[in-house]
């Protein structure tokens, strides 16, 4: 598979903001950045991201990605923070967003009565939709221990802009995909013996 360069550069990224936001003062200035364009965004990120922008001149696509997700990153809760920095990569299988709702439904319980229509919901946004749309989403996620691969994430919202429709079924294929394998893994898992409530056996 030849390498992605901006999968490389997001994957730097993404390395570089799980350290700094064990900083109090760090994690301040991404988390007020949440929302927010990259020309409004606080000094401070500004040299946090530039490192890692794939390329001198952006797009606007490419650079909102670049500049949103650390702000997503530094908002979770200290507990998803604190299990995020736990778990790290541990050669986990790159996943999408798709993935990441199908696990919510199946691994956390979500209801997928809710889950499936927000993932139809942000398909079909345009880039100021999916930034209106995404963060809710994804901190909610987080709230519940849901991984993001933030790194995939970046590179998907760089396409948003000229590839909309090519990253939402992407994300609606590996959505049913993994759906369709965690429900059958769950069907050929081995139950669980039963415990023994009877009486006393006499000897």
């Amino acid at each position: 598979m030849p390498d992605d360069p901006i999968l490389e550069s997001a994957d730097g990224l993404v390395r570089e903001v799980r350290r700094l936001i064990a900083s109090p003062a760090e994690r301040a200035a991404l988390r007020h950045s949440l929302g927010r364009r990259p020309d409004a965004v606080s000094l401070d990120v500004h040299r946090i991201v530039v490192p890692h922008l794939p390329q001198e001149h952006p797009d606007l696509a490419a650079e909102r990605a670049f500049y949103a997700v650390p702000a997503y990153m530094a908002t979770q809760s200290r507990d998803a923070r604190d299990e995020e920095a736990a778990a790290g990569n541990g050669g986990a299988r790159r996943q999408n967003l798709g993935d990441s709702l199908a696990r919510a439904v199946h691994d956390k319980g979500l209801n997928e009565k809710s889950i499936e229509p927000r993932l139809q919901l942000l398909a079909r946004q345009d880039l100021e939709g999916m930034y209106r749309q995404l963060p809710r989403l994804i901190l909610y996620l987080r709230g519940k221990q849901v991984r993001i691969d933030w790194a995939i994430l970046i590179r998907d919202l760089t396409r948003w802009d000229r590839y909309p429709r090519q990253v939402a079924k992407e994300w609606m294929q590996s959505y049913h995909r993994t759906s369709d394998r965690l429900t059958r893994e769950n069907k050929n898992a081995p139950k669980p013996a039963a415990t023994a409530t009877g009486g006393n056996e006499q000897r």
